[in-house]
């Protein structure tokens, strides 16, 4: 599987919400409940020649109270940062934050200010 149901599994496994309701991909629908998971993969590393890659995403998490984002993308750092791990048959090796959890700022979705966090994430998995 790609590397954004992977993660999409990890973080409805880790209580972070439910894609589609609550986890998007590439971009947070403004229908979408004010507090909400975006999950979008960016490039990476190069494929190395005994068979892993190293793609690279970030997550963002939006809410109305800015302690809540941070809290919530702290959380989801913890749950992603893993060594070892199967996903939907996919062998992770490594999943590590690329710098703390940061914020975005702030952004208005029909008249209610919503706090912005993110964290990027590298991940060393099989192919």
């Amino acid at each position: 599987m790609g590397v954004i149901q992977d993660i999409v599994t990890m973080l409805e496994a880790g209580g972070h919400g439910t894609f589609g309701t609550t986890i998007f991909v590439s971009t947070f629908v403004d229908a979408a409940p004010a507090a909400a998971v975006m999950v979008k993969v960016y490039g990476g590393s190069p494929d190395d020649l005994i068979g892993y890659e190293y793609p690279k995403f970030q997550v963002q998490v939006r809410n109305p109270s800015q302690l809540a984002a941070q809290t919530e993308i702290e959380a989801i750092r913890a749950t992603l940062t893993k060594l070892n791990t199967t996903v939907n048959d996919t062998r992770w090796l490594r999943c590590r934050a690329l710098h703390p959890p940061g914020q975005l700022g702030q952004e208005v979705v029909k008249e209610i200010p919503l706090w912005k966090t993110y964290c990027d994430f590298e991940v060393m998995k099989k192919l």
